[in-house]
């Protein structure tokens, strides 16, 4: 059917110019109108009905169609050169030059070039041509001639995007600066007429300068490139493959980085709508390009030829999984649970993935229905997906991940519509409204009936022209991207009216000013932006002394308590706020008035006792201390993690096995978990084989953020991101930013020196017992249930990352041992006892270890250095034995 439409479109262009050459102008000019109608689109067409208008002498009409068909092809030779020829006669010798100098750029014909050429060469002899001003208008124009594009390491869609464009007569370069684009993806073509490494910064920016690309195209992730070729003379357009900020792990460095390759780049391309409403309402981008592409594929990729369904051979369901797969717990890529539950209801999951074999090799072992497929090549990926019923869109989602993969849209999507696949999704905002648009697929309810959920997905049937009919190929997109270019190119000249400058040094000179000042500047709107705006209540006395503290933020209002008899909550209400801030320097005062807030409908998290603030800032924390100086050395055989107890009592010093102790007070099972599985996540150090763990008998129903100690988990949030159970969330944060200004190591180190080298005070017996009594009985029900799953997941990750597990229970005075009610005890075991069979661990307990005296201990359950150096020497001997 399309073939027979090209056929019949190059007859009726044939008929067009045949009447011409027999000077039937009317009749020709009848012909194309009509053709025109029908094919609106038709660049050539566009050349035609112009050429007609010319010859009857329609001037000013044929240059409109002449322009309306460069709206569409820019780049097409005819409409250029028609149009300079238009030009010329019509004695616009500037405007004549520029279109032939336009033509020349598109044309690789010998004959043509020459003259061209020989047209340019007699204008500019024979008439006054001003060179400048038509190197300024070819900056204006609308013609994409040269893309860099930019990427340090080049992806799929980049080389999709400048495929597209090269097939639109438009010369792609590249510049990388990690790794070569021919090592990324091996046997794909490459669109690249150069390619670039980046080496030395001043050298490409003084090329770049100097070359005549009309734009640069650059990708995330990272952001720094854009922001650094931001310092060129050319217009750079920003594409966010993936917001980083939108993560729960990245650096203040990155979170500006990002907010500067968004804000200063000329233009804006996001991988789907959603990530650009996010964007613009984030970066509160206004008056510039913006573009949102999806990652789709090329037609070329789409199947020439289809596989029998695997399913009409066996009567059986067969689903594909194609992208990245990750064998760590937590991990969003983590799939084995989903896969074995698909294969517990006889789904055969099939994977065409890259992969770690050891991990591979273990999940295929628990299940038939799991095969593994390998990697294919993008060319045969496709075609060899035909034979499968369903795509799997899915990935491990977390409370921490969600909010970052809501916005994911990958492009294994557009790869299972090429293959006619309905999908299975991710429970996933972007995903739950592409399948409820466009009729697609469905989103998996693991709690649901898995069997049935499947069958339904099956009865989707996707059209092997899907793609093509919603123009949901990078082909069908290349118009649009075009456009998207000339936009920005010509928005960009039009704000900074660059005029060449013939004093090149004066320009060398000053390359950089611009940019530094731009960003100096942006960098301060950023930072004003991100000042949080308080509503303080206190009294005259607490917020005078602490204005300094408060000046870091604006403050919206004030209500001084003694100057007020009420706080009105309808006017606080009617306030600009990001959180409450009181101030009484009294707790029972500040926690009526947080109370009677709450009452009022103030959510918890916009409320801050500075009371906690500086409750929390006198603790002398040592997380951050620990975990910059295990960086900086990394290969460690063993870990140490747990509470207060191995913090003082395990002294590195006197194990043979090289060893970092992260063991902190107050630290509980979700932080152990959260450090270790940074540190095995990150692949920070490749030489970890064993974990110890210091436990208590009290650690199943003890959480940090549920405790008296709650704020404490501000050490971790710099790093983590959360605050676990602590619903005080701005407080944490408040907390943990102005502990990092303050904190020091020496304070740290210097303080444990002190603690550790005490002496138990005996006289202070009567004053722990009701502590030690506390502690005994610290079982809640929630808190046990949820630690259990830390636990699992621990050692769920330290077994499947071949990493010896340890517990370790320290010694205690015999007075503690003699108060300790030991209940409590036979729950800690019947938990530990419940995963024998599951994990690999053992249990080193010393609790009631009678070798020590109290003189080895400063208070009734820590070890003091001396009783840390006879302890580590006894848990060296057994450690070595197993």
């Amino acid at each position: 059917m399309e073939e027979n439409f090209d056929s019949m479109k190059k007859q009726i262009k044939n008929k067009v110019a045949m009447l011409i050459d027999d000077n039937k102008i009317d009749e020709a000019y009848a012909v194309i109108r009509e053709y025109l109608e029908i094919v609106p689109n038709d660049v050539e067409a566009f050349s035609m009905e112009a050429v007609i208008l010319m010859m009857n002498a329609q001037f000013d009409k044929a240059e409109l169609v002449l322009k309306n068909g460069l709206q569409i092809d820019n780049n097409y030779f005819d409409l250029n050169y028609n149009l300079a020829f238009l030009y010329e006669n019509l004695n616009k010798y500037n405007e004549s030059v520029l279109y032939y100098e336009r033509a020349l750029d598109i044309t690789n014909d010998e004959s043509t070039i020459n003259e061209i050429n020989e047209k340019i060469s007699i204008i500019t002899k024979d008439h006054r041509v001003d060179l400048n001003l038509i190197q300024q208008s070819k900056n204006k124009s609308g013609i994409i001639r040269k893309v860099l594009f930019i990427q340090s390491v080049p992806c799929i869609r980049t080389n999709k995007v400048a495929k597209a464009l090269s097939q639109k007569g438009i010369q792609v370069d590249i510049l990388y600066s990690s790794v070569h684009p021919s090592q990324v993806y091996k046997n794909l073509k490459l669109p690249y007429k150069n390619i670039y490494q980046l080496q030395n910064v001043n050298e490409m920016i003084d090329f770049i300068n100097d070359s005549d690309y009309d734009i640069l195209y650059s990708s995330n992730e990272p952001d720094y490139l854009t922001v650094l070729f931001t310092a060129t003379n050319k217009p750079i357009i920003h594409d966010t493959h993936d917001m980083m900020s939108l993560r729960s792990d990245i650096t203040n460095e990155q979170i500006v980085l990002e907010y500067i390759a968004n804000v200063k780049s000329a233009g804006n391309i996001y991988v789907n709508p959603m990530i650009r409403d996010i964007a613009v309402n984030k970066f509160n981008l206004k008056n510039k390009p913006i573009l949102s592409l999806h990652s789709y594929i090329e037609e070329e990729q789409l199947p020439l030829k289809y596989y029998e369904k695997l399913s009409n051979i066996d009567g059986q369901i067969h689903c594909v999984f194609e992208g990245g797969l990750h064998g760590t717990i937590g991990h969003h890529r983590y799939l084995e649970p989903i896969f074995l539950k698909l294969a517990e209801n006889n789904i055969h999951v099939h994977l065409h993935c890259p992969v770690d074999e050891n991990y591979i090799n273990k999940l295929l072992k628990k299940s038939k229905y799991i095969h593994y497929e390998g990697v294919t090549s993008p060319q045969n990926l496709i075609v060899e997906m035909t034979k499968y019923d369903i795509g799997l869109a899915i990935f491990n989602l977390t409370e921490r991940n969600k909010t970052f993969l809501d916005t994911a849209f990958p492009n294994k999507i557009w790869d299972y519509l090429a293959a006619s696949l309905p999908i299975m999704f991710a429970d996933l905002i972007s995903f739950k409204q592409f399948a409820e648009e466009n009729g697609v697929g469905k989103v998996l309810n693991l709690d649901g009936d898995i069997k049935q959920q499947f069958k339904d997905v099956m009865d989707i049937k996707i059209d092997k022209n899907f793609l093509i009919n919603k123009k949901w190929t990078m082909n069908r997109a290349a118009a649009n991207i075009i456009k998207f270019l000339v936009c920005v190119k010509n928005e960009y000249y039009l704000d900074k009216e660059q005029v060449i400058n013939s004093n090149k040094g004066e320009i060398k000179k000053n390359k950089y000013e611009r940019i530094i000042q731009d960003i100096r500047k942006t960098y301060d709107n950023f930072k004003l932006a991100n000042r949080k705006k308080v509503v303080l209540i206190g009294t005259t006395d607490c917020i005078k002394k602490n204005m300094d503290s408060f000046s870091a933020f604006i403050i919206s209002k004030t209500y001084m308590l003694d100057k007020v008899d009420t706080i009105e909550l309808n006017d606080i209400n009617s306030v600009n706020y990001d959180y409450i801030i009181i101030d009484t320097g009294n707790n029972l005062i500040s926690d009526e008035i947080k109370r009677n807030l709450i009452n009022s409908g103030i959510p918890t998290h916009k409320i801050i006792l500075w009371e906690s603030i500086i409750f929390g800032l006198s603790n002398i924390e040592g997380f951050n201390f620990k975990l910059n100086k295990y960086m900086e050395e990394k290969n460690f055989e063993t870990i140490i993690t747990g509470l207060s107890y191995a913090e003082s009592g395990i002294d590195i010093d006197y194990l043979d096995k090289s060893t970092f102790n992260f063991a902190l007070s107050g630290q509980d099972l979700y932080y152990d978990y959260k450090i270790l599985k940074y540190i095995i996540e990150k692949r920070t150090n490749d030489s970890l084989r064993h974990v110890v763990i210091n436990l208590a008998y009290y650690s199943f129903g003890y959480d940090l953020s549920k405790s008296n100690n709650k704020f404490r988990v501000q050490r971790y949030y710099d790093i983590f991101k959360d605050t676990h159970n602590n619903p005080n969330i701005n407080e944490v944060k408040l907390l943990s930013k102005m502990y990092l200004k303050c904190e020091n190591n020496l304070k740290y180190e210097s303080y444990c020196k002190e603690l550790f080298n005490g002496i138990v005070e005996k006289n202070m017996y009567n004053n722990v017992f009701d502590e030690i009594k506390k502690q005994s009985n610290m079982m809640y029900s929630e808190t046990i249930k949820e630690n259990i799953n830390i636990f699992e997941r621990i050692l769920e990750m330290l077994n499947y990352n071949n990493i010896k597990a340890t517990i370790v229970i320290l010694p205690v005075t015999k007075y503690y041992q003699n108060a300790y009610e030991y209940k409590q005890r036979d729950i800690f075991y019947d938990i530990l006892n419940s995963f024998k069979n599951k994990y690999i661990f053992e249990v080193m307990d010393y609790f009631q270890n009678n070798d020590f005296e109290d003189n080895e201990f400063y208070d009734f359950s820590h070890l003091n250095l001396r009783g840390a150096k006879k302890f580590t020497i006894l848990l060296n001997e057994h450690l070595n034995k197993k």
